[in-house]
């Protein structure tokens, strides 16, 4: 297919393109391309990044574009030559693709426009400036990216502190564990002490007895002492009446001379039995006096024995009654800490849990940013490359 000049009205073109807000350019057929027409906003944009532009180009002058190559602002004019020539040829319909130029980035179409004969006239590339746009999602990456980065410290020190915490859980766990076989030992030595107290107590009840039943012979001991006193007492009063009586009788012998002689020696001799019954009883009596002594005072130190065997045996009661009670609230202690040990060893094995969801969900952040990073590379190798693959 021949390939003209243009030749179309570019004064009623150029004052309907002016009112478009989009870069639009007309470049010819030649391989060159060069350009012979901008609109406004192709001049204001141009103008506006012309330091910038230049600074990317190099060996352009975005200001002196009209005229020249299209191609100048192709980073591989080559690559934009044959896609060119793939829509002379009718291969392609149009052509669309970003164009980077250092911190500017524009997106480009170009479509080409025939007559009615069909011959290619020129060719039309519109563009948009999209540095803005760009710009914006540049900063939604940071923030996206810095956001995974921030989630992913924040996780690390949550599963960090997780990890703290199971430790202490599991030090608590343990600490449980060795209360709970301590107060297994102290309820050991509880019932131990129970028994012992209760035996003890047992062995008080009895020397109780005993003392009760050893004071109650000793009162029976006195009042048979009192009444062997009174029987002392009546032989001295009768030993008294005999010795009288014999003395009387001596008397009455003497005065019968001869004749009471004889009954006078037995008078004699009933006084002198008289005075030793007497003495007898006297000693009887001393003794008896020194037995009740004796026995008042072993009664007065039974009773005393006995009050405190009864004292002893109330506090024997009172510490069984003690240590029964402290053997059942360690029961209760006991079974309170092995509760704990067990909600302690749940809680450690679900903080474990815990700790490895944090890390694998670090991990996986990570991994995560990893993957959409290289998944927007590869979208943007794409989009520089645009049509290439099809040329």
């Amino acid at each position: 297919m021949a390939r003209i000049n243009p030749a179309i009205d570019l004064d009623l073109t150029s004052k309907v393109l002016d009112k478009i807000e989009n870069i639009v350019m007309l470049c010819d057929t030649t391989p060159d391309n060069k350009i012979y027409y901008m609109n406004r906003a192709a001049k204001t944009t141009l103008a506006k990044y012309r330091e910038r532009l230049n600074s990317a180009l190099h060996q352009a002058d975005v200001a002196n574009a009209m005229g020249r190559s299209i191609h100048q602002f192709h980073k591989d004019p080559d690559r934009v030559r044959d896609i060119f020539n793939a829509i002379a040829a009718k291969r392609l319909e149009s052509h669309s693709a970003p164009i980077h130029l250092g911190d500017v980035h524009l997106m480009t179409q170009v479509f080409p426009i025939w007559d009615e004969k069909g011959n290619l006239r020129c060719f039309m590339a519109c563009w948009s400036d999209a540095t803005a746009e760009y710009m914006l999602e540049e900063a939604k990456e940071h923030a996206d990216a810095e956001r995974e980065r921030v989630l992913a410290e924040r996780l690390g020190s949550i599963a960090a502190a997780v990890e703290e915490m199971t430790a202490s859980i599991a030090e608590v766990a343990r600490s449980a564990t060795e209360a709970s076989s301590t107060s297994d030992e102290v309820s050991a030595s509880a019932s131990t002490g129970r028994d012992i107290v209760q035996l003890a107590g047992k062995t008080m009840e009895e020397i109780a007895l005993m003392i009760r039943e050893t004071a109650s012979v000793l009162e029976t001991l006195d009042t048979k002492s009192q009444e062997i006193g009174t029987i002392v007492s009546v032989i001295q009063g009768i030993a008294d009446q005999t010795n009288l009586l014999a003395l009387n009788a001596a008397i009455e012998a003497a005065r019968a001379g001869s004749a009471g002689r004889g009954f006078g020696v037995v008078a004699d001799e009933v006084r002198q039995l008289a005075g030793r019954a007497r003495e007898a009883a006297s000693e009887i009596a001393s003794k008896v006096g020194e037995i009740r002594s004796g026995t008042q005072s072993a009664v007065h130190a039974i009773e005393a024995s006995r009050s405190k065997a009864e004292d002893g045996e109330d506090k024997a009661r009172q510490a069984d009654d003690a240590i029964d009670s402290i053997a059942q609230n360690v029961e209760v202690v006991r079974d309170m800490i092995a509760q704990i040990a067990v909600a302690a060893n749940e809680q450690s094995y679900a903080a474990n849990e815990m700790a490895s969801t944090l890390n694998s969900m670090s991990s996986s952040s990570t991994s995560a940013e990893n993957a959409i990073e290289d998944a927007k590379s590869r979208f943007r190798v794409k989009n520089n490359k645009g049509y290439a693959s099809k040329v």
